[in-house]
């Protein structure tokens, strides 16, 4: 009897044992299942962090393209502004004013701005400048027709008296004497026409 209750409880055991080691088969499994899920997640957060790693370089290549394309279109148009400057600057001086200097070509619109203020003023400065010039040319304009139409009437009759071109015309008859000469106006006007300087 007792090698029969020794055998029974060996049988036990041996169930026992049986079931613990199906559990470690079980947990094995389970985490043999774990550490591929684990090693698989790890291997897609490397993938993902290589795409957004990817993704990270391409748009700061794209921002810094962009920059650059802003830097120069910033550098071309300040040097645009500049040119511009220094023709109307070139232009200015035989009417008189002083050109204008650029110490450095600027490398922004903004850098460029003080330069075009500069022109801005000196044009402000055009008009009382222009005025003044046509003032002067128009007087040597009306010498040289007067000079012209006294010598053409001193050339043809060295004795004729001058005084009537002092004196100006008579009232009443200064219509019908503008009148008549309307046509002899036009042709001496003509004379005077001034040639375009690039004909």
């Amino acid at each position: 009897m007792e090698l029969e209750e020794d055998r029974k409880s060996l049988d036990k055991r041996e169930s026992h044992a049986a079931n613990m080691e199906k559990q470690v088969e079980r947990q094995r499994d389970s985490l043999k299942k774990l550490k591929e899920w684990a090693a698989q997640r790890k291997a897609d957060l490397k993938e993902r962090s290589r795409e957004v790693e990817a993704t990270k370089a391409a748009l700061d290549s794209r921002v810094q393209e962009a920059v650059r394309k802003l830097q120069e279109d910033q550098r071309v148009g300040a040097q645009r502004i500049t040119d511009w400057v220094t023709e109307a600057s070139l232009a200015l001086v035989p009417l008189g004013m002083s050109p204008i200097q650029v110490a450095e070509p600027p490398a922004s619109i903004a850098d460029a701005l003080p330069v075009l203020n500069s022109a801005s003023d000196r044009l402000r400065l055009l008009e009382p400048v222009l005025a003044g010039q046509l003032e002067a040319k128009g007087r040597e304009l009306i010498r040289m027709v007067a000079e012209h139409i006294l010598t053409c009437l001193r050339s043809h009759d060295p004795a004729i008296s001058l005084a009537p071109v002092v004196d100006g015309p008579v009232a009443e008859t200064e219509a019908a004497a503008r009148d008549s000469v309307r046509e002899v106006v036009d042709f001496v006007a003509a004379y005077f026409k001034r040639e375009p300087a690039d004909s």
